[in-house]
This record gives structure tokens, C-alpha cells and sequence, in this order.
């Protein structure tokens, strides 16, 4: 058996490096779409995981027919091959598997350092392994370079401070208004997004202040209940839209939920914020008068000088990630020794099982319980010595580990004449 090879491990995406909010919204898989393709790309990979995030859109596969993916998502999103081509990267092997690990650690994300890149990323995964869809080599990649970014954020000060899309737009909403006490404001959308920007409304403005909506009542009435902050249902949205001064939108819908008829009678000033991708809020809201509209592509050209700090900790985290990469290719190479170490492991049961019953006429019940103690500890000695010595010496010639693999297959285990 040869080991995997890291070239069969690639990453399709597009991201804010390379596409605007506009165009990342096209290549969006959320949970419908997600679902959809996952279901056809199964059918190409060995493994797969779709990481769809606001800042990025990214299919990671091992062992697939990736041509096969990348049309499909194509057709799934309605894109054009040209268009794809246009915003879209791809990267294998090594590159592939520094990327990942980059991302985790939030090195990728439009806000250096973004501490929540790492959750979104355990809830894919736990998708993904839920779904059946995870291979052992996706799926040690990725804890890996979970492990990495908890490192990171535990050994650097590369998190240190808060900056996240959430975050920073409590900052905006903050230096909008210098009376922000007087605002009225609405939160329509409590997922994880939406009660993160919650939890960080809560340190500028009084929970009074604040009204939550979402789709599912309950999901909302939780999360008011436990900060003090009125909910109300779904079917009053227009009503508190017209009441609000300031509204966040941190909906997960295919499609906008907020339009030009929800706001053109109000007739109030308002400060809108579109914390989704695909963009929840129409943009033709825009062209309404009184009213000012960002996205989280506005939100990361804000600058601070917590990120400035930030920047100070990138050597350490590359270090860092280094490290587990290099751990993640020595788990990589072991891989193809796996039939040799459980040809060693089962070779060396097997010899131990017919000792002891070559003795065991012999034996009374409680000089048998002790052989089996005493032997079992020896061959798991042997075993794992044997293992640790391959393992050490990953670059022996393949025909040394194939010879040790047929000798403990051997199906002569006696070591008795007949």
C-alpha cells in the first residue's frame, strides 16, 4: 500500500482577495446549495468539505476528479467557465495544505487574525463528517491545522484584542453615532453571526435599545431572555424596520430579505449593515433616501490599531503553523505503512495465541490469566518498538517494510516441530 500523496489533496475557492462581495455572493454555497453539490461531488472524491464563510467559498477534496467538482459547482451557481476562471483559484499538494493552515489561523481573513474563522471552520468539518463525506486524510489535515490555530491563539498575540466582522461593526455603528444611547436598533438574524454582533452591541448600547427577529421565534426569544433584550416575530419586521435607526442584517438566506418595500415610507435616517454573503439586504436600498448601507467588504477597510499588534505576531504564528504541517506530512508518509503495522500487531497475537494454547494442557485456570498477562505485555512491547522504529525511519527502502509486512503474514506461527 502506498501512503496518500499530499498532490491528491486540493482546494478549490474564491475569496476577497480576488473577488468583491458581488461577485463572492455568485460562487455562495449556502446550506441549500451546499447540500446540493455535496450530494453530486461525493460521487468524484474519496473526501471532500465546502467551507462557505462571508470572506470565502472554498471546496476542499482529496483523490477526486476535480475538473468533475468544479463544474458542478459551476452549474449548481449558474457561472460561466470564463467567469469561474476570472475569480476563482485552485491550489494542490503543499500550497493546498499551507492554505488551509493559513486560514485557520486567520492569516487569510480580511481582519488579520479573526478569531471566529476557527469555529466556522469545526462547524464544516463536523458537517461534513456528519454527512459522511470526510476521508482520514481531509479529515487529519484539518484537525491539524485546528491545532495549529489554537496554538496560535493561545502561544501568540495574534488574537489578541477584538476585531471581527461582528466587532467591527459595533466599532462603525460606535463612531457613527456619538449619541448611540438614543438609537433605536434592530438585530434581525440571531444565528452565530448574528449573536456575536449581538453580544458586542450590548457593550455600546443598552439592551433596551436593541429589538431581535429571526426567522425561528424561539431561537431569538433564547437570546433575548438571557441578555434583557425584546423579541419580536417574524411577521413584525416592516414594522420594526420603520421604527429603527440602526439595523444589522445577519440572515443566511439564498436571496435578499431585506428590500426597497420594507423601507421607502420611513422616512428617518438609517444606518444599515449587511453582515451576510449572499448580501441579505437588496442593494437597490441604497438609491433610498436617508439611508446609508455597508456590507463586510466596507467593514474590513477599517483600520485599527489592533490589527496594527496583530501584525507584530504573524512570524510566530508561521512558525508555528510550520510545525504542524511538517507533523501533518510525517502522519501523511505513515499512512502506507498501516498494513505493516497491523501485519505486526496481528503476526505477533497470533504467535502468542498459539504459545499459550501449546501450553495450556498444562496451565491451571489461574497460571493461564497470568501467562496471558505476561505475554500480551511482551508482544505489545515487541509491537510497538517494532513500529516506532518505522516510524522513525519512514525513509527505508518500500521493499524493507513489504519484507516485514510477509513475514509476521506468515501463516506459520509455531515455532514447535509438528
Amino acid at each position: 500500500m502506498q501512503p496518500p500523496k499530499v498532490d491528491d489533496i486540493v482546494v478549490l475557492g474564491v475569496s476577497h482577495h480576488q473577488a468583491s462581495i458581488e461577485v463572492r455572493e455568485k460562487f455562495s454555497l449556502p446550506p441549500s446549495n451546499d447540500s446540493t453539490l455535496s450530494k453530486e461531488a461525493k460521487n468524484h472524491a474519496k473526501g471532500l468539505f465546502i467551507f462557505n464563510t462571508c470572506n470565502r467559498t472554498e471546496i476542499y477534496l482529496h483523490d477526486a476528479d476535480v475538473p468533475k467538482v468544479q463544474e458542478l459547482w459551476q452549474q449548481i451557481c449558474g457561472l460561466s467557465s470564463q467567469e469561474f476562471l476570472s475569480f476563482s483559484y485552485s491550489k494542490s499538494g503543499n500550497q493546498a495544505v499551507a492554505h488551509l493552515f493559513q486560514v485557520a489561523a486567520g492569516l487569510d481573513s480580511q481582519i488579520l487574525g479573526d478569531f471566529e474563522i476557527a469555529g466556522q471552520l469545526k462547524r464544516s468539518i463536523d458537517r461534513a463528517e456528519n454527512e459522511g463525506l470526510l476521508n482520514n486524510v481531509l479529515r487529519r489535515l484539518a484537525e491539524f491545522a485546528l491545532q495549529a490555530s489554537k496554538k496560535i491563539k493561545n502561544q501568540t498575540g495574534l488574537s489578541n484584542g477584538a476585531a471581527s466582522m461582528s466587532y467591527t461593526a459595533a466599532q462603525f455603528i460606535k463612531t457613527t453615532y456619538n449619541n448611540l444611547e438614543e438609537k433605536q436598533i434592530l438585530l434581525y438574524g440571531t444565528g452565530k453571526i448574528g449573536s456575536a454582533a449581538c453580544l458586542n452591541l450590548l457593550k455600546h448600547a443598552p439592551a433596551e435599545n436593541i429589538t431581535l427577529i429571526n426567522r425561528t421565534f424561539d431561537s431569538a426569544k433564547v437570546l433575548g431572555s438571557k441578555h434583557g433584550i425584546a423579541v419580536r416575530k417574524h411577521i413584525e419586521l416592516k414594522n420594526q424596520l420603520q421604527k429603527a435607526d440602526v439595523v444589522i442584517v445577519a440572515t443566511s438566506s439564498d436571496s435578499p430579505t431585506i428590500s426597497k418595500d420594507h423601507l421607502e415610507d420611513s422616512g428617518r435616517e438609517k444606518l444599515l449593515i449587511d453582515l451576510s454573503v449572499p448580501r441579505n439586504i437588496d442593494s437597490s436600498v441604497e438609491n433610498l433616501a436617508n439611508i446609508t448601507l455597508a456590507h463586510v467588504d466596507h467593514l474590513a477597510e477599517l483600520q485599527s490599531e489592533v490589527l496594527a499588534k496583530r501584525k507584530a505576531s504573524v512570524p510566530a504564528a508561521n512558525e508555528i503553523l510550520g510545525e504542524k504541517a511538517e507533523e501533518f506530512y510525517s502522519w501523511l508518509k505513515t499512512r502506507g505503512l498501516a498494513p505493516t503495522f497491523e501485519a505486526i500487531k496481528s503476526g505477533l497475537e497470533q504467535i502468542r495465541l498459539t504459545e499459550v494454547d501449546y501450553h495450556n494442557p498444562n496451565l491451571s485456570a489461574k497460571e493461564r490469566i497470568k501467562i496471558e498477562q505476561i505475554t500480551s505485555r511482551i508482544t505489545d512491547t515487541i509491537a510497538r518498538r517494532w513500529i516506532k522504529h518505522l516510524k522513525d525511519n519512514q525513509d527505508l527502502p518500500s521493499d524493507t517494510a513489504t519484507m516485514i509486512k510477509e513475514l509476521f503474514d506468515s501463516k506459520d506461527n509455531s515455532i514447535h516441530e509438528s
